[in-house]
């Protein structure tokens, strides 16, 4: 099936679906620009850069951004985020590992899900092998639909981060986030060092000019 049917029978939101193309788009760049990684692996990371945040309206705030919920209203995604919880229980990365499951990522391709994110960064770098770190990587890259820095990344995350401890009246810990950070940049070295690119080759053009193709990718 097509991704983009896929999106429509899981009913993803209009950003959701754009963010997992653009984290595929820059896998697939990355993936490109590597000529030791072969079709079926090629494949297999693009797969998972297409399905790795497919239940990720579990953890939106729906209310405090309502643009996300146009056009087809605040109630209707409420719906369907208490649809996903009915059925997939309330982790969003439980249930977008049952999502991959269900639409056929195999046992490897789930082993890649489960290497996405910012705490997963210390221990993918610590494997060595950048298999594990292309599509964490690729994920890193996006912020709110714009193609960013490592660097850039982690500042804004660790800005929104302080910002929502000071409003509860905490300081944040900001030693695990450094960890993570520090880790990124040692991961960027490692696949660059492979590549026939740079990294400061991956941009909005580049990226955007990949989405079209993207949304016919079979799973």
């Amino acid at each position: 099936m097509k991704i983009e049917n896929i999106y429509q029978k899981y009913n993803l939101q209009a950003n959701l679906r754009y963010h997992q193309y653009q984290v595929a788009a820059v896998t697939k760049i990355i993936v490109e620009s590597i000529m030791s990684v072969d079709e079926k692996l090629r494949n297999s990371l693009i797969k998972v850069a297409l399905t790795h945040d497919m239940a990720n309206i579990l953890k939106f705030d729906l209310e405090k951004y309502p643009e996300t919920t146009e056009p087809e209203g605040l109630e209707y995604w409420r719906n369907i985020k208490n649809e996903y919880k009915k059925k997939y229980g309330d982790d969003e990365h439980n249930a977008t590992v049952s999502i991959a499951k269900e639409i056929g990522l195999n046992e490897f391709e789930i082993d890649l899900l489960n290497t996405v994110g910012f705490s997963q960064g210390p221990t993918n770098l610590a494997k060595g092998d950048i298999t594990y770190m292309i599509v964490g990587y690729a994920d890193a890259r996006v912020n709110f639909g714009s193609i960013v820095s490592i660097d850039e990344r982690f500042e804004k995350t660790l800005a929104r981060k302080k910002a929502n401890y000071a409003s509860q009246g905490k300081a944040l810990d900001e030693s695990i986030y450094n960890e993570q950070h520090n880790s990124f940049r040692k991961i960027e070295e490692l696949i660059f060092k492979s590549s026939e690119i740079l990294s400061k080759d991956i941009d909005d053009n580049k990226v955007s000019s990949y989405i079209d193709s993207l949304k016919s990718f079979e799973i």
